[in-house]
């Protein structure tokens, strides 16, 4: 639970990083409430609102439009790329495939956006130099 509250509590946090771990888990517990909220809307009837979305399934795309892009962009950033990456799935069909392979990679050490939570960085050892 912890997975899908922690996103929504960091919902305009734009500029920290999030595991793969984080991002998937978080991406599951969405794909559940989705699917509740649309059978919430067949089996109350209001299924029809917008063009063939429901009205609750509305609600929940509006409710989770901003976390989900935070916590993409902060996968991106875990990976060493810009925010900005996230425009690739503008690209019909082979944007949603680069995006889900950028999804799967694994995390960079230290980069420009912050410690990598994964893969703490380690004090050199005595006699190394630093």
């Amino acid at each position: 639970m912890n997975y899908l509250i922690e996103p929504l509590k960091r919902t305009f946090d734009f500029s920290n990083r999030a595991t793969r771990m984080q991002f998937w888990l978080f991406d599951l517990w969405m794909i559940g409430i989705i699917i509740a909220s649309v059978l919430l809307d067949v089996f109350i009837g209001t299924d029809q609102f917008l063009d063939g979305t429901g009205l609750f399934t509305t609600i929940v795309y509006l409710l989770v439009i901003i976390p989900h892009l935070s916590i993409t962009i902060r996968r991106l950033h875990d990976i060493g790329k810009s925010g900005w990456w996230i425009l690739v799935n503008a690209i019909p069909f082979i944007g949603g495939i680069f995006m889900l392979i950028m999804m799967c990679t694994d995390s960079e050490g230290d980069n420009i956006y912050g410690q990598s939570l994964k893969y703490p960085s380690m004090p050199p050892l005595q006699g190394e130099p630093q």
